[in-house]
């Protein structure tokens, strides 16, 4: 499959496409630039995610009988061998 693509029409037109954009040279505003250049971490840490998680399962699991019902009856009917 490799080879044949190497060798089509849509390779050539891909590496023509990749060479012209390669050529090209875009202006990024000053402001853009200073907000691009951050020093820390911008991403939301394991941990708070974690904790948004276990906080989300844990009540979606205790408040509402309908979430948690379908779960233990199913468990409950094949403990018993149902």
């Amino acid at each position: 499959m490799a080879a044949l693509y190497a060798s089509s029409d849509l390779k050539q037109r891909n590496d023509g496409d990749v060479a012209t954009h390669a050529k090209q040279r875009s202006v990024i505003g000053k402001e853009s630039l200073k907000e691009l250049k951050t020093r820390r971490a911008t991403v939301t840490p394991f941990w708070w995610a974690l904790g948004v998680l276990f906080k989300v399962r844990h009540h979606g699991s205790v408040i509402q009988v309908e979430y948690l019902y379908p779960l233990d009856s199913a468990r409950m009917l094949s403990d018993c061998g149902g």
